[in-house]
This record gives C-alpha cells, structure tokens and sequence, in this order.
C-alpha cells in the first residue's frame, strides 16, 4: 500500500522518467513467494528425516506394531487429505483473485496516471489498492493455515499413537518380566 501511494504521489515529470516494470516488480516481488517454496522445501526435509529416524526405531522395536502404526496412518492421511484438499484449492483460488485485483488496481492507476493525478483520485486508488490488498492478506493468511492444518493433525495423531505405542510396550515387556 505504502509503495502505491508513494508512486502515485510522484510529480509527473519523475513519473514519466520511471521504468514500468521496475516499479511492477517492486510492488509485486516475487522473494516472499521464493521464500515460501525454500521454507518449505526445508520443512519437509526435516519431515522427512524425522519420521523416517522415528519409524526406523519403531521398526527396530516392534515391527508388527509398527506396521499396524503405518497402515492406520495411512489410512488417516487419506481421509484428512481429500477432507482438505477442496478447502485448500478453494482458499488458493481467493487468494490470486485478490492479487489479480491488487495488480489491475497497480496497473490501470500506472497507465492512467496523468488522469489520477489531475482529476485527484489518489486516495480513491489507493483506498481500493488497500481493500484488494488486506483481501490478499486475509485470503493468504487462511490459505497457509488450512494449507498446514492436514499437517499438524497427522503430527499430533502420530505423536499420541507413538506414545500409546511406547506405553503399550513398556507395560508389555514389565509384564513379561513379572511372570
């Protein structure tokens, strides 16, 4: 919003000598969105080097639990998977429709400029830039929770199955030991 306004209060002849595409660019980086994919990349390779040093050990212990631990979690991923994933792609679609909106906002004020600038419509673009911008944030915030709530539930389902599991077989093996 704060670079919107700061451009659209630019003197015309400053406006004229600016580059489209750099201003563009700087409204709408795209490092956040590079950010997110290394973020996640990382996240899921420690995911995955932490069940797989849990499961090993699991293994090691009891396999025939711990396939049963594999099949019921996996039985369980599917299901929070496809309960998910429409709400998901629902909540990305908002997400880019509000963007889209930011952009043509960014984009029809840049190339009606001298227009905006003399019939004082500033504050108007800016207050739509702003509406269109705070539904991107909103839409974005809701997409990144239900993207990684199917996440947490399998996380703490596991957790509490890996401790029912440890339990079970500390009280398995102390009651062997007692006979």
């Amino acid at each position: 919003n704060l670079m919107v306004a700061r451009f659209l209060r630019f003197p015309y002849k400053i406006f004229v000598d600016k580059n489209p595409s750099t201003l563009g660019h700087a409204i709408f980086s795209y490092t956040s969105t590079m950010t997110q994919m290394f973020f996640a990349l990382l996240t899921l390779i420690s995911e995955i080097f932490t069940v797989l040093c849990i499961y090993i050990m699991l293994f090691y212990i009891n396999w025939k639990m711990t396939m049963v631990l594999s099949l019921f979690l996996g039985v369980k991923s599917v299901i929070i998977v496809k309960v998910f994933s429409r709400s998901i792609a629902r909540a990305g679609r908002e997400t880019q429709r509000f963007q889209r909106e930011a952009e043509r906002v960014y984009h029809e004020a840049y190339g009606n400029f001298k227009l905006v600038k003399l019939g004082l419509h500033e504050q108007n673009v800016i207050q739509d830039f702003s509406l269109q911008t705070g539904g991107f944030a909103r839409a974005q915030m809701r997409y990144t929770t239900i993207q990684n709530l199917p996440r947490f539930l399998l996380e703490t389902i596991g957790f509490l199955i890996l401790i029912a599991m440890i339990l079970y077989v500390i009280y398995f093996y102390n009651g062997n030991r007692s006979c």
